[in-house]
């Protein structure tokens, strides 16, 4: 059943499975928009098969597939025989968006594709996730290759930015290479919505998921075309201290990037003896040059390890205006999101709330 929210009285058509297309479908549920999710016959999508698994209605259900499917319609339709065929144009013909992530090629193979399509419904908006874009988009040399999260985090060179200086690359969890791509395609589609009010006509959204990524990593693009360097690996900023610090029972994130802020952050750790660089009227960024860039050289050695990152978090919280530095402590991902349902209120519901 739709929820309220500003895509109230659009239709989707969701013809996607593992993460990024079903992800950019569950966001425009999220925002009131009808979706009706349809899988193959007998399969359906493939993350149906991954766990962990839950009981529901005395049947076994995969959690995977079921965190993306909220608040969808479900039918089945076989799309490589004519009747399914037939039967998706059908829909088509009443639906305002159209939402795929197959190979490219595949739905022009089936007679669905984009040209046909728009044929049957004009004001339909198409849009389209892979690994490398569409060629009726953008002539990618790749565009007929498949793609996951990891072939993008990789293709992109955002993996080779994360991990530490002396290390491999290590893949970023969470499946950025999915959520991201959905997230942008969500917003593209929202905004061909807008367009098509003025013009009345729909258009093809194309995202790609190594473009996407190419994105994330813009620091490292930004730094290679000015100075011609190569960003090194763990190199997560051009100053510091902006980095994750070891404390007395875990880590904690320290990002002091103006001079009034690394004056606040010596004098919360005692040592105002860091203050002589604020005689040269060196901001954070000298600091960086001074440790080689590497944040977590130099200066916090002998101190990061006396205090608890709760101490931090209650001497220099991010919000009070006070504070010596933006801080955090580093907390494992379950309790960081149990702290977010908890404020928003969408622990095991979904709602709309434009102003929240």
């Amino acid at each position: 059943m739709a929820q309220p929210g500003p895509l109230r009285g659009i239709r989707v058509l969701d013809i996607t499975q593992m993460i990024a297309g079903p992800y950019c479908a569950m966001m425009l549920a999220d925002a009131g928009a009808e979706v009706i999710k349809i899988e193959r016959p007998g399969v359906g999508d493939l993350t149906r098969q991954f766990g962990p698994f839950i009981e529901r209605d005395g049947r076994r259900v995969s959690a995977y597939f079921m965190r993306f499917a909220r608040d969808k319609r479900s039918v089945t339709l076989n799309l490589g025989h004519p009747t399914g065929q037939e039967l998706l144009r059908g829909l088509v013909r009443h639906a305002d968006v159209l939402l795929e992530n197959f190979q490219p090629g595949t739905m022009e193979r089936f007679g669905l594709g984009w040209p046909a399509l728009r044929e049957l419904n004009p004001r339909l908006v198409y849009a389209t996730i892979s690994g490398f874009g569409h060629s009726d988009i953008y002539e990618s040399p790749y565009w007929e290759r498949m793609a996951l999260d990891l072939v993008a985090q990789a293709y992109s060179g955002l993996m080779d930015l994360n991990g530490e200086p002396d290390g491999p690359p290590v893949v970023i969890p969470g499946a950025v290479g999915d959520v991201i791509p959905a997230m942008l395609t969500a917003y593209g589609v929202m905004l061909a919505l807008w367009q098509r009010g003025a013009t009345g006509q729909g258009q093809h959204v194309d995202v790609s998921m190594y473009d996407a990524l190419t994105a994330v990593a813009e620091r490292a693009v930004m730094v290679y075309g000015v100075t011609g360097e190569h960003m090194r690996r763990g190199e997560r900023t051009l100053n510091a201290p902006y980095s994750v610090f070891r404390a007395k029972d875990g880590y904690i994130g320290i990002g002091a990037l103006t001079q009034d802020q690394w004056r606040r952050l010596c004098a919360a750790m005692g040592r105002p003896d860091l203050l002589d660089l604020g005689r040269r009227r060196c901001a954070p960024t000298t600091i960086a040059r001074c440790c080689g860039r590497s944040s977590r050289a130099g200066w916090p050695t002998r101190h990061r390890r006396k205090r608890r990152p709760s101490c931090w978090s209650t001497t220099c919280p991010a919000r009070r205006s006070s504070a010596p530095a933006t801080c955090s402590p580093a907390r494992t991902s379950p309790r960081g999101a149990c702290c977010w349902t908890c404020r928003t209120g969408w622990a095991g519901r979904s709602s709309w709330s434009g102003g929240r």
